[in-house]
């Protein structure tokens, strides 16, 4: 059998495993028509919400938003990446994957960079072992109550506080200084020997360990006083902060088995928590909890727990996590500790039963917000109507309609008004949210382009309607843009292969929902009329911004010395009117 690249492997495995085949291995899944419904594994679903279709080789739940093609399905459900995935459905479909040889050059960087930050763990690792100043670092740990086993589960290091001790030993060791440089491991300055200088000096170190249990990048706390306190990896082709959590890795399992997790800030508190026996625990890295992270660690569990430092950026940080969570349909709960302590001091102190005492007793977050915004209220740090208006902000990311109707009711006792007034509040500000049922990506979408783009993948000849328009400079939404881009340029025999263009699981979302959606354009004429329509709309709203461009121009560069400046400006609004109203007749009626 030939070699083949990673588009001819995905293609022979979609056409030798069938999505329902596979998929029915994991869930039930019941006949509906042309295709079939599910109870999705990956969300809390208590109704049949993921549709599965033989004839694209995709799903979709219409309900969380997952979807993509039996490669996607198989990624998500036993936690692999792309690779990985691909590797075992390839078993399973008996297509021969390509030698390590044909991917040694795609490959050859990604793995050296792992293997650089692997090199620069293990001496770390050995500075805290073997040097005077690694003793100090040690000696500070087990004053902190961190014991020897969590440092060699855990891999923790220290970096020697000099200039350039790791970017010596890398040179002497012959790695690449450049892709050092990309992992943000040294820094170039010419006034460094050598020309670079190390990031971490004098600092503790903690591998951030990802999923494959590869080490992506590095977090260091110093050792004496330095400003800032924390520094951790910048980003790199192997380290994104906003999608990786601390000690995810090791926790994961003990995670799934409670269905929950506990979500602390640091390193030293994530390992407190772990050898008293609290496991299913990660730390965000000291930075904000992120849309991805609350992705991430819903496939491992359904409660979340914050225990933040009872400092005042501790609450804020809890806070802030808020619309994180609701956005994603998750209701967390908080610990809110005393001003002096953090999860790591506390456990220390009480001790595992204690502590778990007070997991089980955390209040819902939306609860602790409403009593902040009280005070806040009672102190006269902001007006009533702002804070109306931000718990309204606050109720329209409701993903379900039970809990936003009770704090509905409930912030309409707080402020003396009715129901319906925080009702009326809440269409304004979110029409749809009266009406949402799930969380899906394309929801927040431009939905004149969202109709357009679907339309689109269902009748792939309208591409010649709008060959000759630049297209990609009327829409919005930059995600929308890509999918096109691939889309128009490429042909595609079976559309629901466009899904494999795309790495990021937005997109391959979009496309799948779009793909299983057709119900509203299975006529082809009805859908001409939708497309046409949806596309005037899509010209019709660059108009209106191409407008809002002139008036702004026209506002600050009012001192403008060019000759005819202002008279052309107005010359092109006007033209811009025009079409305008020629458009707007088209979409509206005269």
């Amino acid at each position: 059998m030939n070699q083949l690249n990673n588009i001819d492997i995905v293609r022979n495995i979609k056409d030798n495993i069938s999505i329902i085949d596979h998929i029915q291995k994991f869930i039930s899944l019941k006949h509906s028509g042309r295709d079939y419904l599910g109870i999705c594994p990956f969300h809390d679903d208590h109704k049949p919400s993921m549709r599965v279709s033989e004839d694209k080789s995709l799903f979709h739940c219409f309900s969380c938003g997952s979807g993509g093609d039996v490669i996607g399905f198989h990624m998500k459900y036993n936690n692999l990446d792309f690779p990985s995935a691909l590797k075992e459905l390839a078993e399973i479909a008996g297509v021969q994957m390509p030698s390590r040889s044909q991917n040694i050059k795609t490959k050859s960087n990604t793995e050296l960079l792992y293997k650089i930050n692997i090199f620069a763990n293990k001496f770390f690792i050995a500075n805290l072992k073997q040097t005077a100043e690694g003793k100090k670092a040690f000696n500070y740990l087990a004053s902190r109550g961190i014991e020897k086993d969590s440092l060699e589960r855990f891999s923790i290091g220290y970096s020697i506080n000099e200039w350039n001790g790791l970017a010596t030993k890398l040179s002497s060791k012959n790695v690449p200084i450049k892709l050092a440089e990309q992992l943000g491991l040294i820094i170039k300055s010419a006034k460094a020997p050598g020309g670079f200088y190390d990031r971490f000096r004098g600092r503790i170190i903690f591998p951030i360990v990802d999923l494959n249990n590869k080490v992506a990048g590095f977090g260091g706390r110093t050792l004496f006083d330095e400003i800032p306190k924390y520094l951790n990896s910048p980003e790199s082709p192997v380290y994104n902060k906003s999608s990786i959590l601390y000690g995810l890795n090791e926790t994961r399992n003990d995670i799934r088995k409670d269905n929950r997790v506990i979500i602390v800030e640091g390193y030293i508190d994530l390992l407190s928590l772990y050898q008293n026996g609290v496991k299913n625990v990660v730390a965000t890295l000291g930075t904000s909890l992120t849309s991805n992270h609350a992705k991430l660690l819903k496939r491992f569990c359904e409660n979340m727990v914050i225990i933040y430092d009872g400092d005042k950026s501790g609450i804020n940080a809890s806070l802030r996590a808020l619309d994180v969570f609701l956005k994603h349909g998750v209701a967390p709960f908080v610990v809110v500790l005393p001003h002096d302590e953090d999860p790591s001091s506390l456990i220390e102190k009480i001790g595992k039963e204690k502590f778990l005492s007070l997991i089980n007793s955390a209040k819902p977050l939306i609860d602790f917000y409403f009593e902040n915004i009280l005070d806040e209220l009672n102190s006269g740090t902001k007006s009533r109507n702002s804070i109306i208006k931000e718990i309204v902000e606050k109720l329209s990311l409701f993903s379900d309609t039970i809990n936003r109707s009770f704090y509905t009711k409930k912030a309409a006792e707080m402020f003396g008004l009715r129901e319906q007034e925080i009702y009326s509040l809440l269409k304004n500000a979110n029409p749809k949210a009266l009406n949402q049922a799930g969380s899906n990506n394309s929801q927040s979408k431009n939905s004149y382009e969202l109709i357009f783009l679907k339309v689109l993948l269902h009748y792939p000849h309208f591409i010649e309607k709008i060959r000759d328009d630049n297209i990609l400079d009327l829409l919005e939404e930059e995600i929308l843009k890509g999918i096109i881009n691939v889309y128009i340029q490429s042909d595609f025999s079976d559309i629901a292969s466009l899904i494999n263009h795309f790495d990021d699981n937005e997109s391959r979302q979009i496309i799948s929902e779009l793909l299983l959606s057709s119900e509203d354009i299975e006529n082809e004429h009805i859908a001409d009329k939708i497309f046409e329509q949806s596309y005037r709309r899509i010209k019709l709203q660059s108009i209106k911004k191409e407008q809002r461009k002139i008036k702004s121009r026209l506002k600050s560069d009012v001192n403008n010395k060019e000759p005819d400046f202002e008279i052309n400006l107005l010359k092109e609004y006007d033209n811009l009117v025009k079409l305008e109203k020629n458009l707007s007749e088209q979409v509206y009626g005269a």
